[in-house]
């Protein structure tokens, strides 16, 4: 495909975003007492501009302003001390803080950046806006057609925006996104509505939107990673009036991906709280990508964390356990593969 294509092909989707742009609702999500940031409606007659960022620099986060539909928006990333403009194009990962939450904050609970450091990734974190009904930021996970805040167009903007305006050398068929909470709900809708980009969704704490499973239909395998813990009463694990049950989203996605294989692992008491908690993996799917589902007994609606010799309220850390997994594959599927 030219560059040129490329390019036209970018502007046709930003003008279709523009065009049907959506209003956010939040759901779930818990852990940020930061003030959310201000999403107020921008006046000027062009709603839609190039990123504002701080000073672009290895081993830092970065944050920058942009205004996508009117609304002001925010975003930050991180980049490894080993990156330069000379650098081979680096895997990116998407991470989706929760409901009444902040990109700050997920910074903090994730440890996403020293991860990113550490294994030479980007970490990108988005900022949700504010819901007017509801007074607090988060996801719009809806297609871009019945509301005023388009958050898959957002999304899809600053990957475009990372790509030709920031310049960055991102490993475009290594793009994964990861959430909490409402943005649990946002990457599965990710991987529902921007396939073409995504390679690859982790989801905690969160599950997919009421009825939007039967319109699901990405254009190549997803791997899944999912973590739950079963006494999450916020999102609970056999699902709501407004959510799917779990298993009903794993089983959508094992079949999906036309897995033919289980297996389970059993994991044990970590740190010492009395839970353990088990995994279910499918496998021998199609270009052999994997679904698999982490459920933490005893655990609530929280990010889970585990280190060695220190307080931790899991058995498991959450956020290795998910670069672990997405690292294995690509937007073709299994990377040992190649």
């Amino acid at each position: 495909m030219s560059l040129v294509y490329k390019k036209f092909l970018i502007f046709v989707k930003n003008l279709y975003f523009f065009l049907g742009a959506l209003l956010i609702t939040s759901c779930g999500g818990e852990g940020a007492s930061d003030k959310p940031f201000d999403t107020s409606a921008d006046p000027s007659p062009n709603p839609i501009t190039e990123p504002e960022c701080s000073e672009t620099a290895a081993g830092k986060i970065i944050n920058c302003t942009v205004t996508y539909n009117g609304l002001n928006r925010q975003f930050s990333y991180y980049l490894p001390s080993s990156y330069s403009s000379e650098s081979e194009d680096l895997p990116l990962l998407i991470s989706l803080h929760g409901g009444d939450d902040t990109s700050e904050a997920n910074i903090s609970y994730t440890g996403f950046s020293d991860l990113a450091e550490e294994n030479e990734f980007i970490a990108l974190f988005p900022q949700g806006s504010v819901a007017e009904d509801k007074g607090s930021t988060g996801w719009f996970t809806g297609t871009c057609d019945t509301s005023e805040v388009c958050d898959l167009g957002y999304i899809d903007f600053i990957l475009d925006s990372l790509s030709s305006e920031i310049n960055l050398n991102i490993d475009l068929d290594r793009i994964y996104a990861t959430g909490f909470s409402n943005g649990a709900f946002m990457a599965y809708s990710l991987a529902c509505n921007l396939s073409e980009r995504i390679a690859g969704i982790a989801a905690v704490s969160g599950s997919m939107d009421i009825g939007s499973i039967s319109s699901c239909n990405p254009i190549h395998t997803m791997p899944v990673l999912h973590i739950h813990g079963d006494a999450d009463l916020q999102i609970p694990i056999d699902g709501s009036e407004y959510h799917e049950n779990v298993e009903d989203v794993i089983n959508f996605w094992k079949e999906f991906n036309e897995c033919t294989k289980v297996s389970i692992l059993e994991g044990s008491d970590k740190n010492f709280d009395g839970n353990a908690w088990r995994t279910n993996i499918y496998s021998e799917c199609l270009n052999n990508v994997n679904v698999e589902y982490v459920v933490l007994s005893g655990f609530d609606h929280n990010w889970p964390y585990f280190q060695v010799n220190s307080f931790s309220n899991s058995d498991i850390d959450g956020s290795s356990l998910i670069w672990s997994f997405l690292s294995r594959f690509d937007i073709n599927g299994d990377r040992e593969g190649e």
